[in-house]
């Protein structure tokens, strides 16, 4: 070989080996980026996986989604985001995980606007000291439905049911218990179910569970034991004998099979209940508002989930794509005709393609315009464990509302203190 062919074959070998020291690095600048975040399974993973899929194949960001039970989910992010690492992009806020969350959360400053559709209860919700943490994006609220063909037999003006003793009345007309046939029913299986429901009456009643300065309780209070006694007779004169342990697919079962006329029902599972392959499709309608307590007004209690931004994720910019994404108008309305998603977007519950799948939208609407959530206070899980552990002793007929309330209030006091 001559000296110049052995020269040119070095300078080969050379520049082959230069370009493959240089390959990776090109390969790993064009890798896609991916983002990452859980979520709750069932169906709100699944309309949040939905909003993921096509997200990606819009942006060509990947989006993965790791589904886990409530419980995972908590303990998965906080453990994650506690030792500040990265793993984990768009964080998962159920309602009253905000206070144990919010340090970790980047505030998210979008356009007012924006921020301006959303029904201003659920947003709320996701806000703290003057900031918004989280975007609702499976969210809903609970409201009266009813089935229209039975009220209309009992002689009862569904425009008639402005408090709650109105609704007793009109659910106590539509029972018999003697043949099976119930007025009312609500899921109260989990401490949360049962918490989330008798709020809508303390509420309702001008009651609350903390005090103004959110140092104390308040529950303990004659709005409270009014709002009590009255949960306890749904319970007993108008439910199904087994309603405490009722879940809720046991409630939705309840209402499609024909043995309850009433019910309190959250807004994302009326397409559950008034299913097309139920012998009462089109017959499940809904008020257009919460009853009035002792002369205060209506308010409905509303929960889900939001997403949030990690301030420990190496992609804020494209989680932020995310974020803006399925709290889009677009997104939400796709998401409640496709998923059965309870929009959290105000002026999509009088969309037209929204009504042509709920046409009782608008009534849920005005039912949500007044409404709150649970406390976020850090405790809340804790005290929420005693308050449906008594709740349901009081409905059981095992104390009396009053001592319930009383002995209760001392357990939450306990819990306080040893957060202070």
């Amino acid at each position: 070989m001559t000296m110049r062919l052995l020269k040119r074959s070095f300078a080969l070998v050379i520049a082959l080996a230069l370009l493959l020291s240089v390959l990776p690095v090109c390969l790993a600048a064009e890798a896609p980026v991916k983002i990452t975040m859980m979520f709750s399974a069932g169906g709100s993973g699944a309309a949040i996986t939905a909003a993921a899929k096509r997200f990606t194949e819009e942006t060509g960001i990947q989006t993965e989604v790791l589904l886990f039970s409530l419980d995972e989910i908590y303990e998965k992010q906080i453990l994650s985001l506690s030792g500040g690492t990265n793993d984990i992009d768009i964080v998962a806020i159920n309602d009253p995980w905000l206070p144990l969350l919010k340090d970790y959360l980047v505030p998210l400053e979008m356009d007012q606007d924006f921020l301006g559709a959303f029904i201003p209860g659920m947003l709320e919700t996701f806000s703290a000291d003057g900031e918004v943490y989280g975007i609702p994006v499976r969210m809903g609220g609970d409201v009266i439905t009813y089935r229209s063909d039975l009220l209309e037999e009992a002689g009862i003006d569904p425009t008639s049911l402005e408090t709650w003793e109105d609704i007793y009345e009109a659910s106590l007309k539509l029972t018999d218990k003697d043949n099976g046939q119930y007025g009312w029913s609500m899921g109260l299986v989990e401490p949360s179910n049962v918490v989330k429901a008798w709020y809508e009456y303390l509420v309702c009643y001008g009651g609350s569970i903390m005090n103004e300065s959110g140092d104390g309780f308040a529950f303990n209070s004659p709005e409270g034991i009014a709002a009590t006694e009255m949960f306890s007779k749904f319970v007993n004169d108008l439910c199904p004998p087994d309603v405490l342990s009722y879940s809720f697919n046991d409630q939705i079962d309840s209402m499609t099979t024909g043995s309850v006329g009433m019910g309190l029902l959250w807004t994302s599972r009326y397409t559950a209940v008034n299913t097309q392959d139920s012998e009462y499709y089109g017959l499940w309608d809904v008020l257009p508002r919460m009853p009035l307590g002792d002369g205060a007004p209506g308010v409905a209690v509303v929960d889900g989930w939001a997403v949030g931004l990690s301030k420990y994720s190496d992609h804020k910019d494209e989680a932020m794509a995310f974020i803006e994404y399925i709290g889009s108008y677009d997104e939400q309305l796709r998401l409640a005709v496709e998923n059965s998603n309870s929009p959290t977007i105000a002026d999509i519950y009088a969309d037209e393609e929204y009504l042509n799948v709920i046409p009782q939208a608008e009534n849920m609407n005005q039912a949500l315009e007044v409404s709150c959530a649970r406390p976020q206070e850090a405790f809340f899980n804790e005290v929420q464990e005693e308050l449906a552990l008594y709740i349901k002793l009081a409905c059981m007929g095992d104390m009396s509302v009053e001592d319930a309330l009383a002995e209760c209030e001392v357990r939450c006091i306990d819990i306080l203190d040893n957060y202070e």
